[in-house]
């Protein structure tokens, strides 16, 4: 693969990202089932799960000439939910439609999902451009969220919405047929993984990463339901990451059993991931303690999320770091893809249970101590365990 290639490559991913954004800020509560607002923020983790499933299930009977057409795919969901709105008298999505809009919704995100895995896939092939290439991805994501979730969300609706996620679809495709046309998939090992999980090398670190997943991101994106300037959070959150991935690359951050290690001004430090465990309970209850001000204040609701998700993304990147490191020692190879994919199964689990039971804001805010704070006795147990 080719320089020129892979930054042909991080243009798709930048406009998918960007058509991507645009939808996930506008089509929040797209969809009512049972009376109750569903939309694309649950899409987007239940897409995820279903590209797990084509990944690791059906991947064996996809053509290696598959993935040139996810884009094309993404194109089509958008037009199938346009025809679906089409089709409501009222212009709302509920019932038997509203099924099967979420259905379409997430086969939308599930092949957006597969081509961006596969793009970073082929662009591994050259490190020093990764940077660059992910912060395609965010960069799209926030701008997207930015322009239509906030700033001309009262001016443009769903359906220009859906017709530019449909433009951008169908440039990405016109880069990443020609540009993936000679490329293969990396597989890795099929069918391993999900074994490895039982073992106490896997488990614990991966365990950590849904936990801290659900208790923060998924926690925070439900969240933002309840505040007016709740796209404000998401967009914080998202810069946040962004600035963390940057800083994780820029000290280049390694980890190694329960510690990350970095240089600064040529000196060495470590930090361990329990004190990671702590300082994500310090935020979160920030966040409770100061959720009235932080409702009012857009400006202290970006930061406060910034700052909670550069820890958290921090943390998050050591844990795949982590579980990479211990895949490789039994033998399965490339698990990073995966254990993302697992991460949005649980966290698509955890929205249907927020959804189901119709949690309160402070409800909301005690699962998620809960869910660090047991994350934080598991660390605890598993860097026990490595120094027996």
């Amino acid at each position: 693969m080719t320089e020129k290639k892979i930054y042909q490559l991080a243009f798709a991913n930048f406009l998918c990202a960007f058509g991507g954004g645009a939808v996930l800020g506008q089509a929040t509560k797209l969809v009512l089932i049972a009376g109750k607002p569903v939309g694309s923020i649950f899409a987007f983790f239940i897409g995820t799960t279903i590209g797990l499933f084509l990944m690791e299930i059906v991947a064996a009977k996809f053509s290696e000439k598959a993935p040139r057409w996810y884009s094309l795919w993404t194109l089509f969901c958008s037009l199938g939910i346009y025809s679906l709105l089409q089709m409501s008298p009222e212009g709302t999505l509920e019932g038997v439609l509203g099924v099967i809009a979420l259905g379409v919704l997430s086969f939308r995100f599930c092949f957006w999902f597969l081509s961006r895995i596969f793009r970073s896939n082929i662009a591994s092939s050259a490190p020093r451009l990764l940077p660059l290439f992910e912060g395609s991805y965010v960069g799209g994501s926030i701008l997207g969220l930015l322009l239509f979730g906030i700033v001309f969300k009262q001016d443009i609706g769903i359906n220009e919405i859906l017709f530019l996620d449909v433009f951008c679809s169908f440039l990405a495709f016109v880069i990443d047929y020609p540009a993936l046309k000679q490329e293969k998939s990396l597989q890795g090992k099929q069918g391993n993984f999900f074994k490895s999980l039982l073992s106490r090398e896997i488990y614990p670190p991966l365990f950590m990463f849904c936990l801290i997943s659900i208790g923060v991101q998924v926690c925070l994106f439900q969240l933002s339901k309840f505040w007016k300037n709740g796209l404000v959070l998401i967009i914080g959150f998202y810069s946040g990451m962004a600035l963390a991935s940057v800083l994780v690359a820029k000290l280049k951050i390694e980890s190694k059993e329960n510690f990350s290690f970095f240089k600064f001004r040529g000196r060495k430090f470590k930090i361990g991931f329990i004190s990671m465990s702590c300082f994500l309970l310090f935020f979160v209850t920030l966040f409770y303690i100061s959720q009235n001000f932080l409702a009012e204040s857009a400006l202290g609701m970006f930061l406060m999320s910034l700052l909670f998700a550069m820890v958290y993304e921090v943390f998050a990147l050591a844990l795949v770091q982590n579980i990479s490191t211990r895949s490789r020692n039994i033998g399965f190879i490339n698990p990073v893809a995966r254990s993302y994919a697992i991460m949005a199964l649980c966290s698509a689990v955890a929205i249907a249970f927020y959804i189901g039971f119709d949690l309160s804001a402070s409800q909301i805010f005690y699962i998620s101590i809960f869910l660090l704070g047991f994350s934080f006795t598991l660390n605890f147990v598993d860097r026990k365990n490595l120094s027996l």
